[in-house]
């Protein structure tokens, strides 16, 4: 059985072959647009119970191929559990998508990093739960507004020792 750390690197080792071709100098006519957005999280890694969130993104749109390339960071609201007087938490994700034919929907997936910080109350050290994984998400952006696109995005996030978990998240991207 193959070890879920492997299947990371190599789906890593794919995402940044892709990444760099689609970098290549015929192509540094690609557009590149940010955005931000407000996320919901499942029970997951980034709290025992559901959460919300807020975040930013950066879209590398590469002309030449039906692929862009996002960059996401959400920062979690959690709850801390009760032998925490603090915790915070963040999920960082690259992404290649999938948007053939120029339409609103994009498809795909990439790799995920999460990090969750508590402060226990029984101990003045600072316990710390992080991992990498890797995620697949669909959603659509549509161009109906003059400058600002509304997105929405369905996230499924795969991890090895924390638990899975569910991200919607909606935002506007300029």
């Amino acid at each position: 059985m193959m070890r879920f750390g492997k299947v990371v690197q190599g789906v890593s080792l794919g995402l940044l072959g892709l990444m760099l071709h689609a970098a290549s100098p015929g192509d540094v006519q690609g557009q590149v647009r940010v955005g931000v957005q407000g996320m919901y999280t499942s029970g997951s890694a980034a709290t025992v119970d559901s959460s919300f969130g807020i975040g930013g993104r950066l879209i590398l749109e590469v002309p030449r191929y039906p692929f862009e390339v996002h960059g996401v960071f959400d920062y979690h609201f959690p709850d801390c559990p009760s032998s925490a007087s603090n915790c915070t938490s963040w999920t960082g994700v690259g992404n290649v998508y999938y948007r053939g034919g120029g339409g609103p929907y994009f498809i795909g997936g990439g790799i995920t990093r999460h990090r969750r910080d508590f402060d226990l109350v029984d101990s003045p050290e600072l316990a710390v739960v992080e991992e990498w994984g890797y995620n697949l998400a669909l959603g659509l952006l549509l161009p109906v507004l003059p400058v600002l696109d509304p997105l929405i995005e369905f996230r499924y996030e795969f991890y090895d020792e924390v638990q899975d978990q569910f991200v919607i998240s909606l935002g506007l991207v300029l």
